[in-house]
């Protein structure tokens, strides 16, 4: 079984919208109220498996976990939670970095602070063995590894392809704009706004960000 973890932190407010239109949250979750983001879990009316972050005004007196650190740190608290995450399934997948039962999905990460979004994305990549997705009202970001299948969603129109490294090879079947063993330079902008043509295949050979977003 997927064990699922909520994370939502304390940029732009879209995980609001998200989950009153749809009440993704299930009871085997493990929701992360990341600093700023506990006001909005509240707002919500959701207790948070745990807290996670340096603003410790009124929480002292709540019924769940919290991890107070102080705000002068080396680490952001995006960073923390996901070593969270990592620490608390260290001995199950001690001798693996798959974590293919662990699914992470980060709201409210964009918008307002450009800074903490770049760092976001940064620890993503520094944690590419981890199935992180970022996820707002109109986008959602993950990487992926060597390959992958991804269906048409009319929700999801456009797909575009960002490499993390030279010598980046892309191989894109059954999109509007094809490519077959494409070497991406490091400042290749090609795979921008592709579409997916019912089932369209990935094949890299290393990890690239995927971006999924609406009109």
């Amino acid at each position: 079984m997927i064990k699922r973890y909520i994370l939502v932190a304390a940029g732009e407010d879209t995980f609001t919208a998200i989950y009153q239109k749809n009440k993704f949250i299930r009871e085997s979750d493990y929701v992360i109220a990341v600093d700023g983001g506990l006001k909005v879990l509240e707002k919500n009316n959701i207790k948070p498996s745990i807290f996670i972050g340096d603003n410790d005004s009124n929480i002292n007196n709540v019924d769940y976990p919290k991890l107070l650190y102080k705000s002068e740190k080396d680490e952001s608290d995006f960073e923390l939670a996901i070593s969270y995450v990592i620490n608390s399934n260290s001995s199950e997948y001690k001798d693996s970095l798959d974590y293919k039962d662990v699914e992470i999905l980060v709201y409210n990460a964009t918008g307002r602070r450009l800074d903490h979004f770049i760092s976001t994305i940064r620890t993503i990549v520094k944690n590419e063995d981890l199935n992180i997705k970022i996820i707002d009202d109109r986008n959602i970001i993950y990487l992926i590894k060597e390959r992958e299948t991804i269906l048409e969603d009319a929700n999801y129109k456009y797909i575009s392809f960002f490499n993390l490294y030279d010598d980046t090879i892309i191989t894109l079947k059954g999109f509007k704009y094809d490519l077959d063993n494409y070497k991406m330079d490091r400042y290749c902008n090609l795979c921008l706004s592709n579409q997916i043509v019912k089932e369209g295949k990935i094949f890299c050979n290393k990890p690239i960000i995927v971006i999924r977003s609406k009109d």
